[in-house]
């Protein structure tokens, strides 16, 4: 009989690999499960067909918001109804939201998820927090009525300053230096 897992890291892989469209060997990486078990997983729970249904509706969700966009132009330009304006101008803003942040890069698949990393080094911190930082944007860029901005610039004020006080000056060398039970603690509560 094989090794008995959490329900909670077979539902983390069936995301990754159904939501966020990772490799199975992507998957066995992130959770830690051998990519054999995935697979029978992704066949007891019909995966294939979830992760092809899902993608499915993203594409049917994309086309949806463009006709949408395309249909409220059409009738502002034919009617030129205020209350249709306002409706044309949050589409379009959030259109415009959504591409910016794909030219940044900023969405990406899983990116709001936390990678599980090592902090072995002030090297392995720095990036942890750097990726901390950029999740915590990407989030406040896909919901900013949802975003409180006050609390979240001091937080991303407070990651950055831990992070130049960690990243080492042109004279220091040594960054695989082990970092202390304190330091490394206040690192996990920021990622």
């Amino acid at each position: 009989m094989g090794k008995e897992h959490q329900p909670e890291t077979v539902f983390k892989a069936q995301e990754l690999y159904c939501v966020c469209r990772f490799s199975m060997t992507a998957v066995a990486s992130e959770v830690g499960v051998a990519t054999s078990t995935l697979w029978r997983w992704c066949k007891t729970y019909g995966w294939k067909d979830k992760r092809a249904n899902l993608a499915q509706a993203e594409c049917d969700i994309r086309a949806d918001m463009i006709l949408a966009r395309s249909g409220m132009l059409k009738k502002l330009i034919e009617k030129q109804d205020p209350q249709v304006g306002f409706a044309v101008t949050g589409l379009e803003a959030l259109a415009m939201k959504q591409a910016e942040a794909e030219r940044a890069g900023l969405i990406l698949k899983g990116q709001l998820e936390a990678p599980v990393r090592k902090i072995e080094s002030k090297a392995d911190a720095i990036a942890a927090l750097r990726e901390a930082v950029e999740r915590k944007l990407t989030s406040a860029l896909l919901d900013p009525e949802g975003t409180d901005v006050l609390p979240l610039a001091k937080q991303i004020k407070e990651t950055n300053a831990l992070i130049d006080s960690m990243t080492p000056k042109e004279d220091e060398k040594d960054q695989k230096k082990g970092l202390s039970a304190k330091l490394e603690a206040k690192i996990r509560e920021m990622i």
